[in-house]
């Protein structure tokens, strides 16, 4: 029914004729229908009653747009008739409707029919945006009909144009929302808006205009569009320019070879580098060259290195632009940053501050764009632009905006949205960068952006929530994307660099009242009214801000934090465009606050025998030098093998602190206390997290090398030393009941606990046992080295009550050892459970 409706209102718009001309030549005339403008209203109103997929490929299967409303739309383009405007108001809604770029993981479903009607829509959104980028006349009209209304005075406006004008700019948004992989035809289509002034007219919007009309958001999505996909080096610099520049610099080469070698006589003996299959050179001389007899590559490897790569350098070619639509945009590019950039960022920062807007959407084009346009800015403080002049944008760098953005990374954050996170993070370090350009003491800028660039710094380092924020997102990013870690120890470095400034700072800005009977350099920037003097800071002021600096530092100290670093490392470290200064500064800043404390644990440590490998392999194989990163890298893991060395000479029980990785002890006791039932804690001696000893690290070393014992069949061992210590236990009761003159083969003269093996087997264990005697060392035994032989004492200064203590403790391990393998294989089970139920089901 709803077809039919569709194919007879189609039909009542109007029709294409045959006419013939002279010499028999036929033309086609489009003849419109009696009652097209009815028509018209009423397919308007069924489109939108019917606004789904099914529909709008049904109306791109009749080719509604390129046959009827385009042809239409040409013939009554005279705006200045309130008849055909009207007309053309409504073509425009259609075509809003048509072009609006639909959500396919709204429309998730694994349905052959969904997927052809999917890809029938994409195809159909394609067309559509190929047939505006064909007919100017078309963006010329609705250009016309939007300058029209912007023209009335702002106390005569009514909804109607309101509404227009919205339509308008979400057609123009539209167009440019459609199938951005086709990167040639969506860089036409920005061409033709930039050739119709489409871009002008866009850019002449004021902060009136903008409220308005309410389209704050509809504009920043069209610059979004535009810019999405691309760096800001992309359209500053001409990639076929420097290609031909870099080529004429090999050829000159080439041609200096050549002359050299005509140059040489062949009748001395020189030698030239030859090049071999497996990607070599080798040295060798012409005599040996003619004879084929050439260096063996093991004999010297002075003789031997790989062949340089000459090739031109390869760039990002993703853009399929030429250099005109590159100029174009450029030029939109400098005249947007001009022009309504802060009044844009400013409008909507206050419009995503309100607690109805909640599409995190428009916040992504808002950070996407501010950090293309911050980064654009500084490429071009550093290039010559005789024509292009830079505003004052800074005027965005406020606390309001850095508000929004960390309110935004916890949303993303808390929501788990990864992607979205990036870009906010890339926002951050773009904004950090700018903010620690603005406040240095180098930087051309005046003493007044100065000062509020070192207060907005300050206030920042106070901002204990948003600090803390950074920190927490840090921690729970090591299983995420290569892509993503990268930006967020990217952002980190330069959020830390950023901040530091406030702690080395020696100097403040002293705001005061400009006198004209002294020049000042300083008055040309605020108008003569104040100026902006130098000034020693407190020492007070200094010493305050050095340890919040300190304090948020040392937050970084945390073995997630590490672990986040490490998993970077651990999948990039051999590529080959991976600094590894990023990785170098926090590790640095870490082992300020600790020392090599932390970076005492088996994977880390075997981590960096990795890189170091990998390191000595690029010198050694392939013959290529480190960078300044990467040497930085190597005398950092040097340190910490070094200092694990000296740790080692000083405490031999350093190296259970490698074999043993640092966990939350806390972490784990109380998941253990919330898998017990109540009437258990009490049994096994279970305490709340907050009466929990201090010597808590102690106490998993001993449950570590329990489990590590039982796992090696030496439970003997353990039932030994109990009986031991409960020996122990009588013997010292004994002595504190006055009874001294016991005499048992356990004491010697000193009235020192010695402990004395029954076999060989406890003897063997006594001296060699690694692990055994680690315990014992633990457990307050020491180890005496003499003629003798080695001795385990304990001494009369350890209570009985102590030592019934020890074996209680021995057993309530043993207890949480077996509840623990209890607790895992039911996991395990669980796993299996699932697994085969997953597997029934498919």
């Amino acid at each position: 029914m709803l077809k039919e409706q569709l194919i007879f209102l189609i039909k009542n718009l109007g029709r294409y004729e045959q006419i013939n001309g002279i010499l028999d030549k036929s033309t086609q005339y489009y003849r419109i229908g009696d009652d097209y403008r009815t028509s018209l209203e009423s397919l308007l109103t069924l489109v939108k009653g019917h606004n789904s997929v099914d529909v709008l490929v049904y109306l791109w299967e009749l080719h509604l747009l390129e046959k009827h409303l385009l042809t239409i739309f040409l013939l009554n383009n005279n705006i200045k008739d309130n008849d055909t405007k009207s007309i053309i108001v409504i073509i425009t809604e259609l075509f809003v409707l048509m072009t609006t770029p639909v959500d396919l993981d709204q429309i998730v479903d694994f349905a052959d029919d969904n997927v052809c009607l999917q890809r029938d829509i994409l195809k159909a959104q394609h067309a559509y945006k190929e047939l505006f980028a064909k007919n100017p006349i078309v963006l010329r009209t609705l250009l016309n009909l939007l300058n029209d209304h912007l023209k009335i005075e702002i106390s005569k406006h009514t909804e109607n144009n309101v509404m227009i004008v919205r339509l308008v700019l979400s057609l123009f948004r539209n167009l440019l929302a459609i199938d951005k992989k086709d990167k040639r035809l969506h860089y036409n289509l920005v061409h033709q808006y930039y050739k119709e002034t489409i871009i002008e007219c866009l850019c002449s919007f004021d902060s009136k205009n903008i409220e308005l009309f309410q389209c704050n958001i509809i504009i920043q999505e069209i610059f979004y569009h535009i810019f999405y996909g691309i760096e800001p080096s992309d359209i500053l610099e001409n990639p076929t320019a420097e290609a031909n520049e870099f080529s004429k610099k090999l050829l000159e080469n080439e041609e200096k070879k050549k002359e050299d070698r005509r140059r040489f006589n062949e009748r001395f003996s020189g030698k030239y580098w030859v090049k071999m299959p497996d990607g070599y050179e080798i040295l060798t001389s012409k005599k040996d060259a003619r004879a084929n007899k050439l260096l063996d590559r093991s004999e010297d490897k002075e003789n031997k290195r790989p062949i340089k790569d000459e090739w031109l350098p390869k760039k990002n070619l993703g853009l399929d632009i030429n250099d005109t639509t590159r100029d174009c945009l450029k030029v939109t590019a400098i005249k947007f940053l001009n022009t309504i950039f802060t009044t844009l960022v400013h409008s909507i920062g206050k419009e995503l501050k309100s607690e109805h807007h909640n599409k995190y959407q428009h916040s992504i084009h808002l950070f996407y764009i501010m950090k293309f346009f911050l980064e654009l800015c500084q490429l071009l403080s550093t290039k010559d632009l005789n024509t292009f002049s830079v505003k004052n944008w800074l005027d965005i760098m406020n606390y309001k905006i850095f508000r929004l953005l960390f309110n935004k990374i916890k949303y993303f954050k808390d929501k788990k949205l990864w992607l979205e996170l990036q870009i906010g993070l890339e926002c951050l370090k773009q904004m950090s960068k700018t903010i620690e350009m603005m406040g240095s003491k180098n930087s051309d800028y005046d003493h007044e952006t100065r000062n509020k660039a070192q207060q907005l710094q300050y206030r920042i380092l106070c901002e204990k929530e948003s600090l803390e924020l950074i920190v927490d997102v840090v921690k729970k990013s090591s299983k995420q994307s290569v892509s993503f870690l990268r930006s967020l120890i990217e952002t980190v470095h330069r959020f830390l660099s950023m901040l530091e400034r406030v702690k080395l700072r020696k100097y403040i800005y002293v705001k005061q009242k400009y006198q004209p009977n002294k020049p000042s350099k300083n008055v040309k920037y605020i108008k003569d009214e104040y100026e902006y003097l130098m000034d020693k800071m407190d020492s007070r002021e200094q010493r305050h801000r050095t340890e919040a600096f300190d304090r948020y530092e040392k937050c970084y100290v945390n073995e997630e934090v590490l672990s986040t670093y490490c998993a970077l490392l651990d999948k990039e470290y051999e590529t080959i465009d991976l600094d590894f200064h990023y990785i170098n500064s926090m590790f640095f800043r870490i082992f300020s606050h600790c020392e090599s404390s932390i970076f005492l644990k088996l994977s880390f440590m075997e981590l960096l025998h990795r890189v170091l490998e990998h390191f000595k392999e690029l010198t050694d194989s392939f013959h290529l030098n480190l960078n300044d990163s990467q040497i930085k890298f190597k005398e950092f893991a040097y340190k910490i093998v070094e200092d694990f060395a000296i740790r080692m000479e000083k405490n031999p029980l350093t190296y259970i602190e490698l074999i043993f990785p640092k966990i939350d002890l806390f972490t784990e006791h109380e998941s253990c206390h919330q898998a017990l039932l109540p009437e258990e804690l009490g049994h096994l001696g279970f305490k709340k997290q907050e009466e929990l000893p201090h010597e808590i690290q102690v106490e998993q070393w001993i449950e570590n090398l329990l489990s590590l014992l039982l796992e090696e069949n030496k439970s003997y061992l353990i039932e030994w030393l109990q009986e031991v210590l409960r020996k122990f236990a009588e013997e010292s009761q004994d002595i504190e009941n006055g009874e001294e003159n016991v005499a048992t083969k356990s004491c010697d003269s000193s009235k020192n606990h010695v402990i004395i093996a029954d076999n060989a087997e406890q003897w063997d264990a006594l001296a060699n046992d690694e692990h055994f005697m680690a315990l014992l060392n633990l457990l307050k035994f020491k180890k005496i080295t003499d003629e003798n032989g080695v001795r385990w004492i304990i001494t009369e200064s350890v209570s009985s009550t102590d030592l019934l203590t020890l074996v209680d403790k021995i057993d309530m391990k043993l207890k949480i050892i077996d509840l623990k393998k209890e607790m895992e294989e039911k996991k395990e089970k669980e796993r299996e459970l699932k697994k085969r139920k997953r597997e029934k089901e498919e």
